[in-house]
């Protein structure tokens, strides 16, 4: 049950945002390296943003809306730092939310219309016990941005998510995703991710 449960709830998380590069097919995963921010707190420029994914969107879930953030940054040291928040009516009717950190990004920039961001993250937070079996344990999901305004050639897509992971497995691809959970590939209703 737990197993069907990580599916479906997962499969609705996984809808949000990830976007467009110059970069192919490349692979960014957790390091121990810290960003180095300088003293008005923004951040170096020898240590700048080289990917972003960033959005806010709604997708229905049984016939009720969730609404799922991202914001993710990956800098030019190979660091990974961003968190994603979920908060869904349809499968927990009390508005439990789960905080996930994004732990690792790949970029495919040119999938199916769109730039499509495979995303890692791992739960750090959960405001209900029932999910307390969550923690720390990892997730991979994908996000299709195809545009923005008269630019876009079809509405954001988000895919399912797979997990729980004891670990990242980079081999993963938004292919398998679609295969493991085709139902879960979706338009998103209301909102919009950015890849950049």
């Amino acid at each position: 049950m737990k197993t069907f449960f990580a599916f479906v709830f997962i499969g609705f998380l996984g809808l949000v945002i990830l976007g467009c590069s110059d970069a192919t097919d490349q692979v960014v995963a957790p390091v121990d390296k810290a960003s180095t921010v300088n003293s008005n707190g923004s951040l170096d420029k020898d240590n700048g943003i080289i990917h972003s994914v960033t959005g806010n969107a709604n997708i229905w879930v049984y016939e009720k809306m969730g609404v799922l953030t991202i914001n993710a940054r990956q800098y030019a040291d190979e660091t990974v730092k961003g968190n994603m928040h979920l908060v869904t009516t349809a499968l927990n009717p009390k508005g439990e939310k789960v905080h996930y950190e994004v732990v690792a990004l790949k970029i495919y920039p040119d999938f199916e219309d769109g730039t499509a961001a495979l995303y890692w993250v791992q739960v750090i937070s959960v405001s209900n016990t029932d999910y307390e079996w969550m923690m720390g344990k990892y997730f991979v999901s994908f996000l299709v941005d195809n545009g923005e305004g008269v630019n876009a050639t079809s509405p954001d897509m988000c895919g399912g998510i797979l997990g729980p992971y004891e670990s990242i497995d980079m081999n993963i691809t938004p292919e398998d995703i679609l295969e493991a959970l085709p139902d879960w590939y979706v338009p998103i209703a209301v909102g919009n991710v950015a890849i950049h």
